[in-house]
Parts: C-alpha cells; sequence; structure tokens
C-alpha cells in the first residue's frame, strides 16, 4: 500500500482508541502516532501488558505486534500464565517466534502469526478487509485473551 494511504486509514482507525475508550478499559496510551500503536492493558490483581505495534504498511500487511512488561521491557516469557495454560497455543504463545526468539501473538491479524511456519498459508487477505481485523478490533481481541488470563 502506498505509505500516505497506509497513513491515512491508520489515522483513521487510531482516532476511535479516544481517552474515554482507554480509561474505560484500563488502557494506558503511550503512542497513536503512525505506524505505531503503544499501550499498556491494566487491570486489578493482573500484570500489565504493554504492546507496542508496529503498523508500517496497514493495511496491506498485518501489524507486528511486541509483547512488553509496563515498563517496556520485552517479555522473556508469555503473558498468559502457564498455571493456567502449559503448553497453550492460543492467542498470546508460550513458545518463542523463530524469527523473533521471544514470545508472540499467535492470531489472524498479528504478522508473527502470519509468518510463523505454521500459518504460513494462513494469509492475511483472507482477513484484512473482515470485521474485527482493524486496529481497535485487533486490540480488543487481545485485551478480552490477556483479561481471560487464557491466551
Amino acid at each position: 500500500m502506498h505509505p500516505l494511504a497506509s497513513k491515512a486509514l491508520f489515522q483513521a482507525q487510531v482516532e476511535h482508541i479516544t481517552a474515554r475508550l482507554a480509561a474505560a478499559r484500563g488502557w494506558l496510551i503511550h503512542n497513536l502516532e503512525y505506524p505505531y500503536v503503544d499501550l499498556t492493558f491494566t487491570a486489578d490483581r493482573r500484570t500489565a501488558l504493554r504492546l507496542l505495534a508496529n503498523c508500517e504498511d496497514w493495511n496491506s500487511e498485518p501489524p507486528s505486534f511486541k509483547l512488553l512488561s509496563a515498563t517496556g521491557v520485552p517479555l522473556k516469557s508469555s503473558p498468559a500464565p502457564a498455571e493456567i495454560s502449559p503448553n497453550r497455543t492460543g492467542v498470546f504463545n508460550t513458545s518463542t517466534h523463530p524469527g523473533t526468539g521471544l514470545p508472540f501473538i499467535c492470531s489472524p491479524g498479528a504478522r508473527e502469526y502470519h509468518t510463523h511456519s505454521s500459518h504460513i498459508n494462513d494469509h492475511w487477505d483472507a482477513y484484512r478487509s473482515q470485521t474485527g481485523y482493524d486496529l481497535g478490533g485487533l486490540l480488543t481481541r487481545y485485551w478480552h485473551a490477556w483479561l481471560k488470563g487464557t491466551g
């Protein structure tokens, strides 16, 4: 996608991620400037999870997500508690991505999912125009998975 078109689509979608929505969900917004979405999920009795999404080439390509601590340090293990989801390969994969060596979001809409050897035939083009696969929909999907703690 042309960079200006990508930026315009990104901006149109992130304007729906308002301070009011973030406060209602317990999200802390750090940055919503193209090409990055940087926010932290918070909730009572939960370890905060910070997501840094690189949305360059949105939406020709899905965002690349980094899972971070609240302070911005890359996580070395999945945010899904191991006692709830041992060896689970749900939204928050408990293994590491071969390209990054870090835990990753293993769900359609995350670049790491679509580039993983297990999913290379599950193309982003099959999802990108579907309801719920815009930036707000993806963030909501991953937030729900984090809240459930099941990945």
